[in-house]
Order: structure tokens, then C-alpha cells, then sequence
């Protein structure tokens, strides 16, 4: 029985026509071995399996070939063939992530002074030339600034920023790109058909997009999977690997979206209980939600998907925002970096799950801007937000007796139009001071005036939504308590939005602020002067006839309609 070969040492390439994706690389060497106008050192940079060795390989072979086709080696001649056995000798390989003190390259130049026994030309090929360190490039340095006569040599790095710029600059310089799945995929199934393996078309699909570019890896992956069985689907491909399942990741993504956090976890456990780990779930989701981000920003994705999947991306990115995915995506980096702290990594994996599903657990600022985000379209698309419960409700009258109970508790100090002046100087202290998230930002989008005593935080009408922020009960009491700090007294404040000022005479209808109870509206007029935020008025209050106390203390006076003005 003969001994297996590797798919990926039996598939070599063996001539530059052979060599896959680096027409660009191999087109130019072919054209310097026709002319015989070869440089004496050259540097392969790329990634891993992308042809760096092998290419040198091949160009070692057609420098000292005794009949080159076309710049190609014919591989039949004695020189090719010693060369491929390894008969010959003055073709050497070096690994210099063994080989990388000042002692294997002072070697070196010693045997570099020698002629070629049989060959032509002695070829260095020196592979991970940026494990070497730096005595050792120094040492190298002179070697191929002016190296002996019919020496050349080949360096190959995946790691071109590690080289000083010394070498570099006495080679010719060739990036190996990163293969294409396309690519890759045509030659897994050439492979596959002179190997008698089936395999179809989603499956060799597959196994490119996992390989990651490298042809290398994709003939290692397909070996793997022919050992199974001499016929490979893409089922068996997803479960051989340990990927996630065809339009699982989708499905995931679309239960997030729709914050179905019950939805999601039982597929978190499916996806576990298959026995893949939660650093996996982690990592395809990241690698999902980046693409899905990319195709909403720019609707292209990697050449590595079919036109199925840039369908998937294309629905999935209608059903979450922008800003829902970068937040999703911050979420799941966070919980990948803090699982090596965690002894049950589960534990990680269900907190940001139920986090992605709903916002409002995470206390974040990307989470807060994504919320914030999230609503102001809501109110830009037209989105009614239940006035009768929550706006009106909030701003609802209260009755006489309370009105007469709270301002009875409050006992602070009043400030005058010179006190907002000194408010207005020091805003910008005040905004700085503040912990509070919601306020913060409020305060930052907002400018400071006066109106009649009281004190107006301004907004541009594109915010909004910073009038319902400000509505908040927290909000106001934090606002209060950081004036009070700043100034010894709390004023009167209220939020509204610029275009309130465009005409002084008229009062936006649209101010949430500006709600009135319709069970008084037939019976009482507004008032003249705006609710204020910390201490809202009462838009309406029908007369009390019946205590004069009361009317005398809100100064309550009746005109020919009998309409009554309240102020206090």
C-alpha cells in the first residue's frame, strides 16, 4: 500500500501557468527568464497559501532549466528533474524562523562564495525571512547588496512590515494577493475530479470562503472532508467544520432585530448543544454583523459570497439600523475579549445575547446613542407615540389643593433675570459636570436664554426628542440639583425648540410641553406663560368659586368673556 500524499504537497504547482490568482507575479517572472535579464534577489510578501514558495520554486528551476518554454520550466530535463528529487544541491531552502542568528547567515555567506556544482545558478530560498533577527540581517545586508556571481536569492515573508527597509530596498519586490473564493473553488473541484471525489458546488463554495484565501488551507480542508467520504455536500462540509448552519446566522440576526430574546437564546442552546463553543457563536455572529454593517453602508459585500447570500444580506440590513449593528457589534467584541476572564463562557455568551435584543439593559454610551437614534426617526417618520397616555398625562393639570401642597413644600430660593444671566455664563461648567448620560447630551445639544424670569433651554427642531428626554422626572431633578450647585437657587426652566421664537406671538402647537387636558379645554383658555419643566403649571384650572382663599392667593381675575387667567 503507497504511502497517502497530502492533497496541497501532490497538487504543488510546477509551473507559473499552474500557479493560481498571481498572474500579475508569475507573467512578470516568466518575461525576465525569456529576456535573461534576472535580478539577483527577490522578496515574495503575502499571506499564507497564497503560492510564495512555491512560485520560488519554480523560479529556481526555470533560471537553471536546459529547455524553458516560455519563461516556464519544462520539468523534463535533467536539471528539472534532479531538482524536484532533490538530487541536485545548489538549490537551498532555509527556514529562518529556525536558522535566524548572526551564526547561520555568516554560514551562509561563506557557502554563497562557492560556484554551483551542477546547476547553473545557486538559489537561496529563505522562507519567514522576518523571523531573523537583527544581527543577522545586518549580516545579510552586504550578501545582497553584492552577491558572487551566479547567486541569487529568494526571500519569502508573510510579514513584509517586519523586513528593515534596508533589504527591502535591494529586491524586487512581488505582493501575492489574496486568492479569490472564485478561484479557489474552481481548482477544489479540478482537484476533486482528478482525485475521483464528488463534490458539489455549495460544498467547494464553502470550503473556499473557509479557507480565507489560501489554496493551501482549501486543499488541506478537502482532504479532510474526503476522508470521510468520497461524496461531499455542503451539509457535511457545515458539520465536518463546525461552521454555523445555512441561514442560522440570519435567522439569528433577524431575532435580534425583532428583540425576541427568548427566540434567540433557544437558538444560542441549539447551536451549543451541537457542540460548538460559544467563542465560535461569538465570532461567526461578529463576522456576520461586520458584512451585514458593510452591505448597509455601502450594499457590496466580499466577492466570497453568492448571489443568494447578498440577497440574505440585503433583507436582513432592512430589518435593523445602522446604528443597531455597530452597537451589536461593540457588544459581541466586548464579550469575546472578556471570556478569557470567564471559567463559564456561557455566562458571557447570554448577557450580550440578551443586550443585542434589548438596548435598554446596556448602560453604555452606544447603546444610549443607538436608543436616541432609533427615536429620532421614529418622530421623523411621523411615528405616533401615544399622546393621550404619555405626553398629555405627563403634562396634565393638577388640581387646586395640589398645586397649593407643592408650592407650600417648595421653599427655594427665586432668582432673578440677573441670576439666568449668571446661569447662562456658566453653562458650559454645568453641562461638564454632570454623570448623568440623558442629561448630558441634552445639554450639549442645548443654548440657554431668558423669557420673562425663566429659564429656556433651547433646541434645534431636528432634536426633539431631547424636549421628551428633558420631560423625564430624573432628568429634571438632576438639572435642578446641578443648577442649585453651580448657583445656590433653582430657577424655573423649560425646554422648547427654536422655531418657538420665530413668531413670539404664537405657541407651537407640536410642543409636547404646550398639551392641554381636553376635559377643561371648553371651559378654560391656556395660559399666558409656558409650564415650566421642574415645576410644570397646570394648563388649565377651572375656578373654585367656592374658596376665596385660594383665588385670592393664584390672583384669579375674570374679564367680560368670564374667561380666568391663572398665575403664581
Amino acid at each position: 500500500m503507497s504511502e497517502h500524499i497530502a492533497l496541497y504537497r501532490k497538487w504543488r504547482p510546477l509551473t507559473f501557468s499552474d500557479v493560481i490568482g498571481q498572474e500579475h507575479i508569475t507573467r512578470t517572472l516568466q518575461n525576465e527568464v525569456t529576456s535573461g535579464k534576472t535580478g539577483h534577489a527577490f522578496l515574495f510578501c503575502g499571506g499564507r497559501g497564497t503560492g510564495k514558495t512555491s512560485t520560488a520554486r519554480i523560479l529556481s528551476r526555470a533560471l537553471n532549466c536546459l529547455s524553458p518554454v516560455n519563461g516556464d520550466p519544462c520539468n523534463e530535463c535533467s536539471s528539472c528533474k534532479g531538482i524536484l528529487s532533490g538530487e541536485i544541491m545548489d538549490i537551498i531552502e532555509i527556514d529562518a524562523a529556525s536558522n535566524n542568528g548572526v551564526d547561520n547567515i555568516r554560514d551562509l555567506r561563506s557557502e554563497a562564495r562557492f560556484a554551483a556544482a551542477e546547476a547553473k545558478y545557486k538559489v537561496y530560498i529563505i522562507d519567514e525571512v522576518h523571523m531573523l533577527s537583527g544581527g543577522a540581517f545586518n549580516a545579510l545586508l552586504k550578501l545582497l547588496e553584492e552577491p558572487p556571481e551566479g547567486v541569487i536569492f529568494i526571500l519569502a515573508t508573510t510579514e513584509t512590515h517586519k523586513v528593515p527597509a534596508t533589504i527591502l530596498s535591494r529586491c524586487q519586490r512581488f505582493d501575492f494577493r489574496r486568492i479569490t473564493a472564485e478561484d479557489i473553488a474552481s481548482r477544489i473541484v479540478y482537484v476533486a475530479g482528478k482525485e475521483n471525489i464528488s463534490i458539489d458546488e455549495g460544498a467547494a463554495h464553502l470550503i473556499a470562503r473557509s479557507a480565507d484565501g489560501a489554496l493551501r488551507d482549501a486543499l488541506s480542508l478537502l482532504d479532510q472532508c474526503s476522508a470521510i467520504s468520497d461524496s461531499i455536500t455542503e451539509e457535511g462540509v457545515y458539520s465536518l467544520l463546525g461552521l454555523t448552519e445555512k441561514n442560522f446566522l440570519y435567522r439569528t440576526v433577524r431575532s435580534i432585530a425583532t428583540n425576541d430574546a427568548k427566540r434567540t437564546l433557544s437558538m444560542v442552546d441549539e447551536f451549543i448543544a451541537s457542540g460548538k463553543s460559544a467563542a465560535k457563536f461569538i465570532d461567526s455572529l461578529t463576522d456576520y454583523f461586520t458584512t451585514l454593517l458593510r452591505f448597509a453602508v455601502s450594499e457590496t459585500v466580499f466577492s466570497d459570497y453568492t448571489d443568494e447570500e447578498k440577497e440574505e444580506f440585503h433583507l436582513a440590513s432592512t430589518e435593523m439600523s445602522k446604528e443597531r449593528m455597530m452597537f451589536c457589534i461593540d457588544t459581541l467584541l466586548k464579550a469575546s475579549s472578556d471570556l478569557r476572564f470567564m471559567t463559564n463562557d456561557r455566562v458571557m455568551l447570554d448577557i450580550a445575547v440578551i443586550k443585542m435584543c434589548n438596548p435598554t439593559y446596556a448602560s453604555d454610551n452606544d447603546a444610549l446613542i443607538m436608543r436616541l437614534s432609533e427615536l429620532e426617526k421614529k418622530v421623523a417618520s411621523g411615528v405616533a407615540f401615544a399622546p393621550a397616555e404619555s405626553a398629555a398625562a405627563a403634562f396634565k393639570a393638577p388640581t387646586l389643593p395640589s398645586i397649593r401642597k407643592k408650592a407650600a413644600a417648595i421653599k427655594k430660593i427665586e432668582p432673578t433675570s440677573e441670576d439666568i444671566k449668571t446661569i447662562s455664563d456658566k453653562w458650559k461648567d454645568i453641562c461638564k459636570d454632570t454623570s448623568n448620560i440623558k442629561l448630558l447630551i441634552a445639554l450639549e445639544r442645548s443654548s440657554v436664554r431668558e423669557d420673562d424670569g425663566t429659564l429656556v433651554l433651547l433646541f434645534d427642531d431636528t432634536d426633539k426628542i431631547m424636549l421628551d428626554i428633558l420631560a423625564q422626572e430624573d432628568t429634571k431633578n438632576a438639572l435642578s440639583a446641578l443648577i442649585e450647585k453651580h448657583t445656590g437657587f433653582s430657577p424655573k426652566f423649560i425646554a422648547r425648540l427654536a422655531s418657538y421664537y420665530e413668531d413670539e406671538s404664537t405657541v407651537s402647537e407640536e410642543d409636547p410641553l404646550n398639551l392641554i387636558d381636553e376635559e377643561t379645554e371648553e371651559s378654560v383658555p391656556a395660559p399666558e406663560s409656558e409650564p415650566s419643566v421642574s415645576s410644570p403649571s397646570p394648563a388649565h384650572i377651572a375656578p373654585d368659586e367656592e374658596n376665596e382663599e385660594e383665588e385670592e392667593e393664584f390672583s384669579f381675575e375674570e374679564n367680560d368673556d368670564d374667561d380666568e387667567h391663572e398665575e403664581f
